[in-house]
């Protein structure tokens, strides 16, 4: 069986990009379309402008020990974002196969962005007086309005962002038409720890009232062990995304973001996983409204109380609201 074979595959059926499994200490990695331009990240860190050069590649691998994935992701405005698996495993170590000296990824040059008519996702707010959901629901899109869950709209702009980690706060003329805000979870939580989400998936489909589904934090990294996200089994679907991941305490512990994709992932290894889903770590919007200027007015924050699941809902779903973009 070739097993190398298979490992290949089944990296590549995530990303649909560059992959690269290697056993050597370092390897240049040269940008070529858009030298000296694309910013590079390298396990969700920034580190500065393309070219990724040999001495980054060989510190990370001095830092960690054999069997390390590294993710370096470089991205432009402009550009599609690519992808770069690095991974140091003993298993190729002694692959008599010699290795290129460079590795070049492209960055293809969008050549017209034309989403879909409408976005639809899920969205929150936070005692700041601002409202938080994902940044890919709002991408290339103009026109950005909420729904609360009586059916008030309230209109809203951008008003800070971080792609990479796929968040976004908008901000709202009068924070006083917000619902109360939901409580930021102050620790983090270990495997097997019960979460749940309330959201809008299809709402064009199972309607305009919330929806909720639970589960627990399966793994405390994402996919390849990407440090910034949870493994969650609660079901998503599409318009869960932006939604908050809640503990028993009624605290958003993360923003549910993505999930595997179950017919690549047959395609490629004959297998179809089960409720393997992903959350943005609450870390990460910490360090987002951390860095911004509070509004002069912030709002009314719920309780942080544990109870069962029919209680958190029911104090908590009225919070939960629709993020329109057209």
């Amino acid at each position: 069986m070739d097993i190398i074979g298979i490992r290949w595959k089944l990296i590549l059926f995530v990303f649909s990009l560059i992959t690269l499994s290697f056993g050597c200490t370092y390897q240049t990695v040269r940008f070529n379309t858009i030298p000296e331009q694309a910013d590079i990240y390298v396990n969700g860190i920034p580190h500065g402008k393309s070219p990724v050069t040999a001495k980054l590649l060989t510190d990370a691998f001095n830092a960690d020990s054999l069997s390390k994935t590294h993710i370096i992701i470089a991205k432009m405005d402009g550009y599609t974002d690519e992808v770069l698996i690095l991974r140091s495993s003993s298993a190729f170590w002694n692959n008599p196969k010699p290795f290129p000296d460079t590795i070049t990824l492209k960055l293809r040059k969008i050549m017209s962005e034309k989403p879909s008519s409408v976005g639809m996702g899920t969205c929150w707010p936070i005692a700041l007086g601002y409202v938080v959901t994902n940044h890919h629901v709002i991408d290339g899109y103009e026109k950005i309005t909420l729904i609360r869950p009586d059916g008030k709209k309230i209109r809203a702009t951008v008003f800070a962002m971080d792609k990479i980690n796929d968040i976004v706060l908008l901000k709202v003329a009068d924070p006083k038409e917000l619902p109360p805000a939901l409580p930021i979870a102050v620790s983090k939580l270990g495997i097997g720890n019960k979460v749940f989400t309330i959201g809008y998936p299809h709402p064009d489909i199972l309607g305009a009232n919330p929806k909720l589904t639970d589960g627990i934090i399966s793994s405390v990294s994402g996919f390849q062990d990407d440090p910034r996200t949870y493994q969650i089994t609660v079901p998503l679907q599409a318009g869960n995304s932006g939604g908050p991941l809640i503990n028993q305490n009624g605290e958003v512990v993360g923003i549910v973001t993505s999930k595997l994709n179950a017919i690549k992932v047959f395609k490629w290894s004959g297998d179809f996983p089960q409720n393997v889903n992903f959350a943005v770590k609450i870390s990460y919007l910490k360090a987002l409204f951390d860095s911004i200027t509070a509004l002069d007015y912030s709002i009314n924050e719920l309780v942080r109380e544990s109870g069962d699941l029919e209680a958190l809902a029911k104090r908590i779903q009225d919070s939960v609201m629709i993020v329109l973009a057209e």
